[in-house]
């Protein structure tokens, strides 16, 4: 098929999975943590570790521990380096080692932020809290130069090609909750998201010499898109926190489905050896996002030392996730996704965290994310300013995006490997009155 990749580029804009900046995170979006840099520190936890006004987003019922009027703002930050590689053979079809055709960095930031009313005894003891922020990132950038290999009359390394995708927009949710202490050690808590937001991609060939493609001189600079607009939806988040005692608590969340509707258009893609366009049309979407349930616990050690040790996991259900435009359901397998996370709070109330997350994809059980995080806080001038650090790694197979043989060459008969490194950084600001 002369199109190569460009229609699975667009495909996957309707049906991949979110997790993780990269490739991988063309289609619903990464799923950014949103919680604060504690959280973040400890192995991206929130179902009881978050104590600022994020809770909101995360779990609800911990507004209701929050005494204090409080405002927070964080700002996060992401760095992927991506490299992919195709396997080099010998003449008995042995795998000889890799060759990097494709190296991307980029730096990836955002904000957040969320107000807290703390508990009002005017208001039946409740809780009140509203934040902002990322919730889903389509940012992707990917480059590639293709050399000419088949060719004996020029040096093999020459320029014929420049491939590109890039990927921009974002989902921000904006959520408001309250939660309630309802009996002593048991809190209960919701909230409302309301996502906003757009998705635009694009993948494009530019030719260096459209005269070795005897297509490529009516469409040297030739590219395919891919538009959601005015996509908007809500979400249901509800919560619970209970301490069985001093030093065990325990929580649990429910996050319903979200489905987003706008309007999607793609076109272009003739320039790609198909000998017409893509696609040319504007379809009304409706875009699902998985429903999820969520399950913490904490444990202190002894009473003396502060030392907190948190575990969630997370049931995502994305075999509910699904496109009309796509025409049917994805195919995709639910996920489980595993957070530890430790935090030591010294005699002079400086806190070290440390943690290690693991997200399978649902596109391939082979496939997962694995990264530990490390974190700190303290106090200046009636601010706490807490940080964190994270740095996940994941190899994956995928098909070349732009087939060799849209270039005259052969086509390679196998997948090419993928292997990500992100490196992500929270700063979080928090004031309580």
């Amino acid at each position: 098929m002369r199109s190569g990749g460009i229609g699975a580029i667009l495909a996957l804009a309707l049906v991949s999975c979110a997790w993780g900046y990269g490739y991988l995170g063309l289609g619903p979006g990464t799923a950014v943590f949103q919680g604060s840099s504690r959280g973040g520190g400890m192995g991206e936890t929130g179902m009881l570790s978050e104590d600022t006004p994020l809770a909101v987003m995360l779990n609800p019922a911990l507004l209701a521990h929050q005494s204090e009027k409080q405002a927070t703002l964080v700002y996060r930050a992401a760095a992927l380096d991506e490299n992919w590689e195709f396997p080099v053979y010998d003449s008995f079809d042995a795998i000889l080692g890799y060759d990097t055709y494709s190296t991307n960095s980029h730096l990836y930031h955002g904000c957040a932020g969320g107000l807290g009313s703390g508990v009002l005894k005017q208001a039946w003891g409740l809780s009140f809290g509203a934040a902002a922020g990322l919730a889903y990132d389509f940012r992707y950038d990917y480059a590639e130069e293709v050399l000419d290999r088949t060719s004996t009359a020029q040096p093999p390394d020459r320029v014929i090609a420049r491939n590109s995708v890039r990927g921009r927009g974002e989902i921000t949710s904006i959520s408001f909750g309250l939660g309630k202490t309802v009996y002593p050690g048991l809190a209960l808590g919701a909230g409302l998201d309301y996502l906003t937001g757009r998705h635009d991609l694009e993948a494009r060939i530019v030719f260096r010499d459209e005269n070795r493609i005897p297509w490529a001189s009516k469409n040297p600079d030739t590219s395919a898109t891919f538009s959601a607009r005015n996509l908007s939806g809500v979400r249901l988040t509800v919560g619970a926190a209970y301490d069985l005692g001093e030093r065990v608590s325990l929580g649990a969340t429910y996050k319903s489905a979200a489905e987003l509707d706008g309007d999607i258009s793609a076109s272009g893609g003739g320039g790609f050896g198909t000998g017409g366009g893509l696609i040319s049309a504007d379809l009304p979407s409706k875009v699902k996002y998985p429903a999820s349930y969520a399950l913490g616990a904490t444990f202190r050690p002894r009473n003396v030392l502060l030392t907190v040790v948190e575990g969630d996991v997370t049931l995502v259900k994305w075999s509910d996730v699904r496109d009309v435009a796509a025409a049917g359901e994805t195919g995709m397998d639910d996920t489980y996704e595993w957070h530890l996370g430790v935090e030591h709070i010294f005699y002079n109330e400086h806190p070290l965290r440390f943690g290690f997350l693991y997200k399978p994809s649902p596109e391939d059980k082979e496939t997962s994310e694995a990264a530990v995080t490390a974190g700190t806080g303290f106090s200046i001038a009636g601010f706490g300013i807490d940080l964190a650090a994270k740095v996940g790694w994941r190899d994956y197979r995928e098909p070349d995006l732009f087939k060799d043989d849209i270039f005259g060459a052969k086509l390679r008969g196998s997948t090419d490997v993928v292997r990500d490194t992100n490196f992500g950084g929270l700063v979080t600001i928090t004031r309580r009155f």
